[in-house]
């Protein structure tokens, strides 16, 4: 279906109830002191170095941690996921680049209270060695329901290291956003999984200003696909979260100035990584 098509069905379902969502939870505050990256560009690789404080506990969790890229990709220009910050460390970090505005989006996710916070760096700030000033500060967020796979009482799962799971795009991504008698922004882009299937049309309504963060919000006549955007407002970047729920698969897409564009370039193949173990 070529994209005004998919525009004009989205036109159409425009009356239609909007699925169900639920606004992003502040629960605290988190600074990431210190920040540090170091890459080696012979080997491939990218040391991280950072300490995440929590506001609200007073704890303070130390990161070292390197990307070893294969050679698919530059581990100076990618997106890491599943990145634990020191052996037994209840907190992974998912790194995604977004090549049009050249920065780095950093979310941090404590496994142990279901947390997570989205951090921006320009790449002028992440300059080889540099220590990033000032450090910055984030809202913690209380990670989506979708995102809690549990085994027998124990702590949130991890992602799967190994797996080969594909890559996908989001491609045509349209957001505008009505700040009137009641404040709602509209999506509607497609999934393009990029293994000969189909593209997947997603259309979504939700009520709230244009810096809202949501999570669990259903494309539109496509029950298996969950969308989550996390807006941060420093940079004006969001990021969204897009998963399969049969699969249990997701990946993560950076836009940038998304409250002074309307119309979005084509993010991504990006990554596939896997909700459970």
């Amino acid at each position: 279906m070529h994209y005004s098509s998919f525009l004009a069905l989205a036109g159409a379902s425009f009356a239609a109830a909007a699925p169900a969502a639920v606004t992003a939870r502040a629960a605290g505050t988190w600074t990431l002191q210190g920040f540090v990256r170091t890459c080696n560009d012979a080997a491939n690789s990218c040391n991280y170095k950072f300490k995440v404080f929590d506001h609200n506990s007073g704890k303070t969790d130390a990161c070292d941690f390197t990307d070893v890229a294969d050679s698919t990709r530059q581990a100076r220009w990618s997106s890491p996921s599943n990145l634990q910050c020191a052996p037994n460390s209840p907190i992974y970090v998912n790194i995604g680049y977004d090549q049009p505005g050249n920065f780095f989006v950093v979310v941090p996710v404590n496994r142990e209270t279901s947390l997570n916070a989205f951090f921006g760096y320009t790449a002028a700030e992440l300059a080889d060695g540099n220590v990033v000033t000032p450090d910055h500060t984030e809202p913690s967020l209380v990670v989506g329901t979708w995102e809690k796979k549990k085994a027998a009482g124990a702590a949130v799962i991890g992602r799967a290291e190994a797996a080969d799971l594909g890559a996908w795009t989001v491609e045509g991504l349209h957001r505008t956003c009505a700040t009137d008698t009641i404040a709602t922004c509209d999506y509607s882009f497609q999934i393009n999984q990029n293994d000969g299937s189909e593209k997947t049309n997603c259309y979504l309504k939700q009520e709230g200003p244009p810096t809202q963060s949501f999570y669990t919000a259903t494309c539109q006549k496509q029950v298996d696909w969950v969308i989550s955007w996390g807006y941060n407002d420093q940079y004006g970047y969001a990021v969204m979260t897009v998963v399969n729920v049969p699969r249990q698969v997701d990946a993560f897409f950076g836009f940038n100035d998304v409250n002074l564009v309307t119309d979005f370039p084509n993010v991504g193949p990006n990554p596939v990584q896997s909700l459970s173990a």
